[in-house]
């Protein structure tokens, strides 16, 4: 199974804030090790693709930890045109979850599940931890739609309205393209938050990028 990624974040919850998360990936025996920047109780959590997220709360360090991943629930929908209410197909629509999101700028995986829609605009989100998430798509020439308070194993349609984008190419010092740069979008009036602007994003293999809506 391909596990993407491993994130702990130094704080006794994650309501409090204590620095930066600390994160790991585990290797091809399901492995890890985290090097903590400080001493005393962390909440830890656990994501796989195709998994239910895993959350442990106030693990000591030192402890060794056996965690076993859930195969976890769906969210279904679909993705229409707001103004013709046509379906738009092979867009990405991701889910976070509202009470335990994680959110790193330096890995754009982390902490959300994606899919994509079909011909007929359909998706499925699969995955999932039990509880509420925030559901959102983007597509070039749209702007973003965005949906939360969503439950596992409900539906949600996803409507997108025409709007801009932000797109360019990333180079290094001698003028070549940069792939798999993390390029992120701040709006001014609301900085980044699940409700603010847009989640980062990676440049091609060209060093291109684009942050629709």
């Amino acid at each position: 199974a391909l596990v993407f990624a491993q994130v702990a974040r130094a704080a006794v919850t994650f309501g409090q804030g204590a620095g930066a998360p600390v994160f790991a990936r585990t290797d091809a025996t399901g492995r890890f090790r985290l090097e903590l920047r400080q001493r005393g109780p962390h909440d830890l959590r656990i994501e796989a693709t195709g998994l239910a997220s895993a959350q442990l709360d106030k693990v000591l360090p030192g402890v060794p930890l056996a965690v076993t991943l859930q195969k976890g629930g769906s969210i279904e929908g679909t993705v229409r045109d707001g103004n013709t209410g046509a379906p738009i197909p092979r867009v990405v629509v991701e889910a976070r979850e509202e009470r335990r999101s994680v959110y790193l700028p330096a890995d754009p995986d982390a902490g959300v599940v994606r899919a994509t829609t079909d011909e007929n605009g359909r998706f499925r989100l699969s995955g999932l931890a039990t509880g509420l998430h925030w559901i959102a798509t983007r597509a070039r020439g749209f702007n973003e739609a965005r949906k939360g308070s969503v439950t596992t194993g409900t539906r949600v349609d996803l409507y997108l309205f025409p709007g801009s984008a932000v797109v360019g190419t990333v180079r290094d010092a001698q003028g070549q393209p940069v792939p798999g740069a993390v390029v992120l979008v701040d709006t001014l009036a609301v900085p980044f938050r699940m409700g603010g602007g847009p989640p980062p994003v990676r440049t091609d293999a060209e060093g291109r990028f684009e942050v629709p809506g």
